[in-house]
């Protein structure tokens, strides 16, 4: 569906802004250890709470894309809103007491009003013949981070938060050649150009759907922690007054026939060692949809992380609460 060939202002205004930071999630990228992605999250956090973003690069597996993409559309989404409320909240700490703020502080403030962040999200599975495979698509988010996606199954948790969404059509293309070239990756840094001259293909936002459970398997780290995305219904479920008192939960995972015992807990540090416990990770807020769900070290010996204790758990895996609690 295509719709009125014109910008808003405020598309206008993000279109325009220099890059501060591009990040590329792709499949032709080489991936982490033992196929498994780098821990983009431990990385894009660091940067944005030190107020230094800067362009980086992550590999991730085409099967993978659609969970870890949609992960990092939205953990970019949050950094870039926390980092400038940080910002704020140290300018006017400065005002208040009469003092200049850290030159970082200035310079980040300075940065996040006049340029955007960019971020690509591209997978090429080849199961068609279709020339150059699918159209992507430029989704603007109300805090002005632009995301160039091959999928827009990636936007689902975003979609309340997208502003503009435009097809960028793959075959007639006035950036590259549709029909011969498959090297789509410059239209990160060109198509502002397609759109700033008129040519908008418009996209209604319906069109993005969510192939994810209400709750499931969403992130790996790098020490087997796992974070679930929620339904929050089931988190207050877990963790209702009526049930204080009661500190196991049961969970069914993916496609394991029994449900894992797992305790309640608020950190890491309540959680028996050598046992499973599930928590909102207080950094998160309390209005977030992540839980994290861990496995405490039993000792020197006993390193191992929920995710390899919880053999056969996939990226996208649906968890249902089951209790009793």
């Amino acid at each position: 569906m295509k719709t009125r060939n014109s910008l808003t202002r405020f598309e206008k205004s993000v279109l325009e802004k220099p890059t501060l930071a591009f990040h590329a999630f792709n499949d032709v990228f080489t991936p982490g250890q033992d196929g498994n992605p780098v821990d983009f999250d431990a990385e894009l956090t660091t940067m944005y709470r030190g107020l230094r973003p800067h362009d980086s690069h992550y590999g991730i597996e085409g099967h993978q894309i659609a969970p870890l993409g949609a992960y990092a559309v939205e953990l970019i989404y949050e950094l870039v809103n926390t980092a400038r409320q940080e910002v704020n909240k140290s300018v006017e700490r400065s005002h208040r007491s009469l003092c200049r703020a850290h030159p970082d502080v200035r310079q980040a403030a300075t940065d996040f009003r006049r340029k955007t962040v960019r971020v690509l999200i591209n997978s090429a599975p080849r199961t068609k013949e279709d020339s150059n495979g699918e159209n992507f698509h430029l989704a603007i988010s109300d805090n002005g981070v632009e995301f160039y996606v091959s999928s827009l199954s990636v936007l689902a948790h975003l979609r309340d938060k997208i502003t503009g969404l435009f097809e960028i059509p793959n075959t007639v293309n006035p950036l590259f050649d549709g029909e011969r070239e498959q090297f789509r990756s410059s239209i990160v840094s060109r198509f502002h150009e397609v759109l700033l001259a008129g040519h908008v293909h418009r996209k209604p936002q319906d069109q993005i759907k969510s192939p994810f459970p209400l709750t499931y398997v969403a992130y790996v780290d790098r020490f087997g922690n796992i974070r679930l995305r929620g339904f929050a219904a089931d988190y207050e479920n877990i963790f209702h007054p009526d049930n204080e008192g009661r500190n196991t939960v049961f969970l069914g995972l993916g496609e394991k026939d029994q449900p894992i015992a797992v305790s309640k807990a608020t950190c890491l540090r309540e959680v028996p060692p050598g046992e499973l416990g599930v928590y909102r990770n207080v950094a998160d807020g309390e209005r977030s949809p992540y839980w994290e769900l861990v496995r405490r070290w039993g000792g020197e010996n006993d390193r191992k992380g929920a995710y390899e204790c919880l053999e056969g758990i996939k990226l996208g895996d649906a968890v249902k609460v089951i209790g009793p609690f």
